[in-house]
């Protein structure tokens, strides 16, 4: 483990037997489980640390391999309850953006289709290049504006908007003149026509 100089209060000396030995010939066994008071120096050569331990006079240089970082339990305990407080606002986020997708269909901002519906989409449909920009490909989504398809699959998915959005792989037949004989991209309800 890299660590930096200055005094520790959690780091210590690993309990499970390492695979390489001190530089300075110290046996780890009679050192295991010691508290690493302060670490004064490190040789990048070797990556051995000088460190002082709690209760042992003098310092002694040590493998990096040695080195271990324990947490005490406050810290382990405010670790899980940061977790739990995210993943608790993470699932409030997602709620909320549910909510507000349901409104957009109840108020025919965005269509609600299902597998194997025609769907059509809008004259100039943007939304998924502001949701998931990485999809997006102005030359191929222009060629589908205003045309019509087959709905192939469904999905919901949260956009890089912080929406969630409902997501239809629509299939559509392209005029010869496109050089495409048809094409299958992904579309947001919002992007289609919603009746």
């Amino acid at each position: 483990m890299k660590c930096k100089a200055g005094n520790w209060k959690n780091l210590y000396i690993t309990r499970n037997t390492p695979r390489s030995i001190s530089s300075s010939r110290t046996p780890w066994a009679s050192v295991a489980g010691k508290r690493i008071a302060v670490v004064w120096n490190l040789d990048p050569k070797d990556n051995a640390y000088e460190v002082f331990l709690a209760g042992i006079t003098g310092t002694i240089w040590i493998p990096e391999d040695w080195i271990e970082l324990v947490e005490d339990p406050t810290a382990l305990h405010r670790a899980w309850c940061n977790e739990q407080l995210t993943e608790s606002q993470r699932q409030t986020e997602y709620a909320a953006a549910f909510q507000r997708l349901m409104w957009r269909e109840l108020l025919g901002k965005a269509a609600k289709k299902s597998v194997g519906a025609k769907a059509t989409i809008k004259g100039c449909a943007r939304t998924i290049e502001r949701a998931f920009p990485d999809a997006w490909r102005e030359d191929w989504y222009s060629m589908c504006w205003g045309r019509s398809g087959t709905v192939s699959e469904e999905t919901r998915e949260m956009g890089k908007d912080g929406e969630l959005h409902r997501g239809y792989r629509i299939k559509v037949f392209l005029p010869e003149s496109t050089g495409f004989e048809s094409m299958q991209l992904w579309w947001l309800g919002e992007d289609l026509e919603a009746k």
